[in-house]
């Protein structure tokens, strides 16, 4: 029980990049536009990353490089906040983290989370496992 409200607690905290990696998510809101007749689908997809600003943090090279790649090849819209980790667990389609020396690398856990698209992989396994 208390292993759960330590989970539960960390979701208020502060979204940081770690030593040597700067942090960032993904958020698709793709929807449908209902304004017209052919159901033409819309994407928006957002890259959210901590406000280096805000929170005192040193900007990172690659960040600077994977947000402009981002933003001018392939239509991101680039968001910049103070987020929770309770935000990122939510919103997040996708986690990455950016180095140097490591390039850009997919995240698939934060701690016992699964982060993104492999939220749906683990529920349906957690499914096909209780069958």
């Amino acid at each position: 029980h208390q292993h759960r409200q330590q989970q539960t607690d960390l979701r208020k905290y502060h979204v940081l990049d770690g030593p040597n990696f700067a942090i960032a998510f993904i958020e698709d809101k793709s929807n449908h536009n209902d304004d017209d007749n052919e159901n033409t689908p819309t994407t928006k997809i957002v890259l959210h990353m901590p406000c280096h600003k805000t929170l005192g943090l040193l900007p990172s090279i690659t960040q600077k490089m994977v947000t402009r790649i981002a933003r001018e090849q392939l239509g991101f819209v680039i968001q910049q906040d103070v987020y929770t980790l309770g935000q990122l667990l939510d919103l997040a389609t996708e986690v990455i983290i950016m180095s140097t020396t490591r390039g850009v690398k997919t995240v698939t856990h934060i701690g016992d989370h699964v982060v993104g698209l492999n939220k749906d992989d683990n529920t349906s396994n957690k499914n096909k496992n209780k069958n």
